[in-house]
Parts: C-alpha cells; structure tokens; sequence
C-alpha cells in the first residue's frame, strides 16, 4: 500500500469543561451577527454589484461556519486548533476587506462584527497558539493604526 494521507482533525474532544462550551457559543453567536452585518453592507452597497457579492459571500461562510461551531456547542465539543486558526486567518482577511472595499456605517458594523469574531475565534485555541494569535492580532492593530495615522485607509 501507498502512504497514506493524514487530516486534521476538525473536533477536539474536551468533555466536562463547560467553559469551552460557552466560547465555542460565544464564536457561533458573533458569526451570526457578522453574517447579519454583512447582509446590510450588500444592502446598502449602492448598486455595486463587486461588493453586493462579496459581502453575500461573506455572510454565507459566517453562516455556515456559525451552523458548525452551534453543531459543536450542542454536542458539548469545541473545535480543533486548525479550524479555529482557520476561522481566525478567514475573519482577518473579511475585517481588512470590510475596511478597504466599502465604506459607509454598515461597512463600519462589519468591520467591528469581525474584530468581535476574531476575539471570540481567538478564544477558541488552546494555550501557546491562543498567545501567538493574540501576539498577532496586536502587531495587526498596531500596523492598521500607523496605516491610519499616515492617511492611508482613507
């Protein structure tokens, strides 16, 4: 036989620990009001059929990711460091979309949604990765704001 392929794995087992629960609920809850928030920046995108579609497409990943992590929260399990990091590294790239494609008050809500799914999403990881990711997260509201400072955002 071939060498075989290994996954990872996308459920991390953690009976007993209702805290992790409560995050994994906690991530789920800030999806859905991120998808929301993205519904009303293709709302009100003003006939820009490019935004229309990426924020459509936004909200539908937040919802389907929203749908998995309460899959989770029900079966009192929470999910594995790779599709944390991944739900992570995705809400990064949706708040820096937010920032630079739309403007507007709706655009502003989603961005703003996102940084609460990014802190929720960070939650999610365990120990050393959760510090890493929090390392990060600083480095990127600090370029964001010497970005800022410089006039470059707007």
């Amino acid at each position: 036989m071939g060498p075989s392929l290994s996954l990872p794995a996308l459920v991390s087992f953690d009976p007993g620990q209702q805290q992790s629960v409560v995050r994994v609920r906690t991530a789920a809850a800030a999806l859905v009001v991120s998808g929301v928030a993205h519904l009303a920046v293709a709302a009100t995108s003003g006939g820009n059929d490019l935004v229309q579609v990426g924020a459509l497409g936004a909200a539908l990943a937040q919802f389907a990711g929203a749908g998995f992590l309460a899959c989770l929260a029900f079966t009192d399990q929470r999910p594995s460091d790779a599709v944390a990091g991944l739900l992570l590294a995705g809400t990064i790239v949706l708040v820096a979309a937010d920032l630079v494609a739309a403007s507007g008050i709706a655009a502003a809500g989603a961005a703003l949604a996102g940084l609460l799914v990014a802190v929720s999403g960070t939650a999610l990881l365990s120990g050393a990765r959760r510090r890493r990711a929090e390392d990060v997260l600083m480095g990127l509201g600090a370029l964001a704001w010497l970005l800022w400072l410089v006039g470059v955002p707007g």
